[in-house]
């Protein structure tokens, strides 16, 4: 798993000042990007709806930014505003999308073989999908996991990349609990809390003139049962708008320059 891997990276030294991490020894160039490719990009098995960046572009983002997700969010349609289609941001509020849980999940095959998971149909090591704990909140606490607030990064589809630095971030006995939590069965709830992990743990928090426009513009947060809880989102026309009203400014801006002439 992601974790396993993140957690048996060579001489592991945080950046954390955490009284539990080890003593640190330096590990290779920060610099260093480490790409995680899911196997299964069906758009049946992805909960929020997103284009795929190239290869090319995950590695350029992950160098300047330290991470990036493998899939960029678009448009998506919600019944709390009406059946509009509003843009999804990859940001979410944290307390709301501490709320998340997942009974139970079918996996999609080619949208035609389905297997089911939940407390009754057993994952193959014959243990129940739900985690047993109430939400994502209550697993967080049990790592524990500290992610940014109030808005933090979601990155879903299971394709992402960070470099050493990034990863660094945690000490590393966050990992090596992380593994042991999702080792209890091959498809359970918990991957799902980590899959909403990833990204909060591993970039950088946004800041806070950045959260205030999250505030000011988003009309907004996205709930969708099993699935997404707590996205920021506005109004597809909203950019159209925005996109117009630039173009009047610089049109009026050319005239100005031109009556001078």
């Amino acid at each position: 798993s992601y974790a396993y891997y993140l957690s048996h990276l060579p001489n592991y030294q945080s950046s954390s000042n955490s009284p539990t991490e080890q003593t640190p020894i330096q590990i290779g160039d920060d610099k260093e990007i480490h790409v995680f490719l899911k196997d299964d990009r069906d758009s049946a098995s992805i909960h929020q709806p997103g284009s795929w960046r190239s290869l090319h572009e995950i590695l350029r983002i992950s160098s300047e930014r330290g991470f990036v997700c493998g899939m960029e969010p678009r448009g998506f349609w919600t019944k709390t505003m009406k059946r509009k289609r509003v843009l999804l941001s990859a940001y979410h509020n944290t307390e709301r999308l501490s709320q998340f849980s997942m009974a139970e999940y079918t996996s999609k095959v080619g949208r035609k073989n389905q297997v089911k998971y939940d407390s009754l149909n057993q994952t193959k090591e014959e243990r129940p999908f739900p985690s047993g704990f109430r939400n994502y909140g209550e697993w967080q606490a049990s790592i524990p996991l500290e992610l940014p607030h109030p808005a933090t990064e979601v990155c879903y589809g299971g394709s992402f990349a960070a470099t050493t630095q990034s990863v660094k971030r945690q000490a590393l006995h966050v990992w090596q609990t992380m593994e042991k939590s999702l080792s209890r069965a091959d498809n359970l709830e918990e991957g799902h809390f980590a899959e909403r992990s990833w990204a909060g743990l591993m970039s950088n928090p946004i800041e806070d003139y950045q959260i205030q426009a999250l505030r000011d513009y988003s009309t907004e947060e996205v709930f969708v049962s099993s699935s997404i809880c707590g996205a920021f989102a506005i109004p597809r026309n909203m950019r159209v708008m925005k996109n117009r009203q630039q173009q009047q400014r610089e049109e009026r801006i050319q005239q100005a320059v031109l009556s001078t002439q």
